[in-house]
């Protein structure tokens, strides 16, 4: 049934961020029908819409992300976050680039460092929120990175393209596309947005979710509310040989290996509900269900 669940996932995610890219990319009709649905489901729009509002039932949206990870992990980085979903596509698009890189914390010796930083950048954009500036918030929001990033590359892409049919088929007397006004690109804006885009990009293509797990807000909020999360991936009693291939398998590097036993524990904290771990093992020595707290630096 996981491996169902799993594939689910998958569509979910593809669907949100399709939905994304097009309600960005293409903006118009696109963007005034899709982007107030995909604001709803996203925590910084419902945080922000709450603030401004002051109406409880603006936050609903928020509430339900956090009662949901509070209880069942951090199912929103997985499926509805379409900057992690990206990362995700580019991680695994990567493999046939970039090899396969070693597994280097696979006793959690990095946990600590990440989750240092995450809070301390969590603690900076409070305090910028606080004294009336939300520039670093929008800076790190993930969604506000997507939608930036698929606006600022996609259109003046999509205008190119368009511009190029309209002219092929002028030439064989279709005027169907004719008309649209030339295409201006700010070459410089561009650039500044891929070059920005670039930091998700490249941590996912070597680090997969090192992002999420160091930089994000969001991620760092919902890592606090998993980690007490009673529905989590655990390691059966016994089943266990210590292969590592989850390990070298996740993406979020929330698996280590116990020095003594070399049995597989996963950090629930951090960890992004992939399920690719139980996926890939083959004594199928872990599940997703209830269990005991992993302490946040295993």
């Amino acid at each position: 049934m996981i491996l169902w669940a799993r594939r689910l996932r998958i569509l979910l995610a593809a669907v949100v961020v399709l939905v994304a890219a097009l309600a960005f990319g293409l903006g118009e009709s696109w963007g005034e029908r899709f982007a107030p649905v995909l604001a709803s489901s996203q925590a910084v729009p419902s945080l922000l819409r709450l603030i401004a509002t002051g109406s409880l039932l603006t936050g609903l949206s928020l509430l339900a992300i956090l009662v949901g990870t509070l209880l069942a992990g951090r199912w929103y980085c997985s499926v509805l976050c379409p900057l992690g979903i990206l990362q995700d596509v580019v991680r695994r698009l990567g493999r046939f680039f970039v090899p396969l890189r070693k597994r280097q914390d696979r006793n959690g010796r990095h946990a600590s460092v990440r989750h240092a930083l995450r809070i301390s950048l969590l603690v900076a954009v409070a305090v910028s929120a606080t004294a009336g500036s939300l520039v670093l918030l929008n800076l790190l929001d993930p969604y506000s990175i997507f939608g930036r990033s698929t606006a600022g590359l996609l259109r003046p892409l999509a205008l190119l393209v368009q511009h190029g049919l309209a002219s092929l088929l002028e030439k064989a007397d279709i005027f169907a596309l004719s008309g649209a006004p030339p295409v201006l690109i700010a070459w410089g804006t561009v650039g500044g947005i891929a070059l920005f885009l670039a930091l998700p990009v490249l941590l996912a293509l070597f680090r997969g979710r090192l992002y999420c797990n160091s930089i994000c807000p969001v991620g760092a909020i919902l890592s606090a509310l998993a980690r007490f999360s009673p529905l989590r991936i655990r390691t059966k009693d016994g089943a266990c040989i210590g292969c590592g291939k989850c390990a070298k398998k996740c993406r979020a590097d929330c698996i280590s290996l116990t020095p003594g036993e070399r049995k597989a524990r996963v950090n629930a904290s951090e960890c992004v509900l992939c399920l690719d771990c139980i996926a890939c093992c083959p004594t199928h020595a872990l599940e997703y269900g209830s269990g005991p707290r992993i302490p946040l630096a295993q």
